[in-house]
């Protein structure tokens, strides 16, 4: 089985971030799909 974990913040009239994750379950727990760090940039604003 696969499954979509999208844990996410929202700020209400100001901004909302989500990190999706697909993760695969196997025999010996699960396995993430996705290689992409999860480490937060900030961008010069």
């Amino acid at each position: 089985m696969a499954f979509s974990i999208e844990p996410g913040i929202y700020f209400r009239g100001e901004w909302g971030a989500r990190i999706e994750d697909i993760v695969i379950v196997t025999d010996d727990g699960c396995e993430s799909v996705n290689r992409r760090p999860h480490g937060l940039t900030v961008l010069p604003g």
